[in-house]
This record gives C-alpha cells, structure tokens and sequence, in this order.
C-alpha cells in the first residue's frame, strides 16, 4: 500500500501543477467568452442603456485585455477593446497608417471571434501589446474627419479592415468588417487607468453624432 501511495501521489502532483500551468497559461494568452454585464459598460452613456440588445452581447476576456461588442438600436454596433498594458501611451505616438493592403490569407491567427458574421476578429496570442500600439487600415480608408484632443483621438471615415500592430511592428489583430459602403466611427480613449479602442458600426452610415452616446469622461 505504502509503495503504490509512493507512486499515486507524486502522479497526482505532476497532474494538478501540470493542469495549474496549464489554466495560468490560457488566462493569460487565451481569450475566454463570458456571460453577463461587461464592467466597461460604463463608457456608454447610462440614457442609450435602455437600447442596448442585452440578448447578443459578445465579450472575450484575457488578463490584460477585454473585448466587448453590442448592438444599439438594431442599427448600430458598438464595439469596445480594452488593453490594459496600454494606460501610459501618449496619443501623440501612436500612427495611423492608410492604404495598405491587409491580406488574411498571410495572417494566421490563434484565436477567431464572431466567426459566423461580421465583422470578424482574428487575433495572434502572442507577443501582446506592452509599449505601443498602430493601426493599418486598408486600401478603401477615407477620412471625413478627424478628432485629436485631451480625451481621444480618431476619425470618422471609411473603411474595411484594420490591422493593430505591436511595438515589433507585428501584425496582431485583424478586424474585418467586409464592407467599405459605409462609414465608421474610430476612437481612442483613455480612462479610469487603461486604454480603449471605440468603434461603433452600423448597417446605415455613422456620424459623428454618435460620440455622444460615449461617456467620455
């Protein structure tokens, strides 16, 4: 009895830290989907809540990162991203890049979101945003205006996919909305200790009206 508990216990070990590696690891590379209110719904107005489609609220979470996106008036999505790591970056630094030929056949991404609609996110796992960020936007990018000011910094245009590229100049997530009829609203805020990319949708054109459903403080 004693011999097989010498060789029980130590399997039962090796298992639970291999398991315990293993969750670490997934928590922090991995996205999880979660249920329920996201704690950044905050950054929309409490008076546009009530327009909110609670039943298709899309939300992945990672250690540093959080991703949700809703609809709003049936017209209108709202998606919000998180990134933590971020908090410290001046807006000054980060670019914006135009005209570029964004190529999903060439990225290989680790984790796909919204797989079955649009716009779809494909995201590398690794290495993450630490130190800055700059955004690609492809071949179909028009400007209708831009915002640059203490709060945020964007534009109102066109566009169809968008690149996020890291501090190595890597590619690390590709938002495809595979449509460039329409206009879009791109935001960058900070706030509360983080960074957040804004960018609200619509199955009809955006303006710029809809920076006042924002709750940017």
């Amino acid at each position: 009895m004693k011999k097989a508990l010498k060789i029980i216990v130590p399997i039962i070990v090796g298992i639970a830290i291999t398991f315990a590696a293993y969750s670490l690891f997934m928590k922090n590379h991995y996205h999880m989907a979660m249920d329920g209110k996201c704690p950044n719904y905050w950054i929309l107005k409490d008076s546009i809540k009530k327009d909110i489609d609670t039943n298709i609220v899309v939300r992945y979470y990672r250690e540093n990162d959080n991703l949700f996106y809703v609809n709003y008036k049936i017209d209108y999505s709202i998606i919000v991203w998180e990134f933590k790591a971020l908090k410290d970056v001046n807006f000054e630094s980060i670019s914006f890049n135009n005209r570029l030929n964004i190529n999903l056949n060439k990225f290989k991404p680790d984790e796909v979101f919204n797989v079955n609609s649009f716009p779809k996110f494909y995201v590398k796992i690794t290495p993450f945003f630490q130190k800055s960020v700059s955004f690609y936007f492809d071949e179909s990018e028009k400007i209708i205006k831009s915002y640059n000011n203490i709060k945020y910094k964007g534009f109102l245009g066109y566009f169809s996919k968008i690149s996020f590229y890291n501090e190595n100049n890597e590619p690390l997530v590709i938002i495809d909305f595979n449509d460039n009829t329409k206009t879009r609203l791109f935001l960058l805020y900070k706030a509360r200790g983080s960074f957040f990319i804004i960018i609200i949708d619509g199955r009809v054109p955006v303006d710029e009206s809809m920076i006042n459903i924002l709750n940017l403080e």
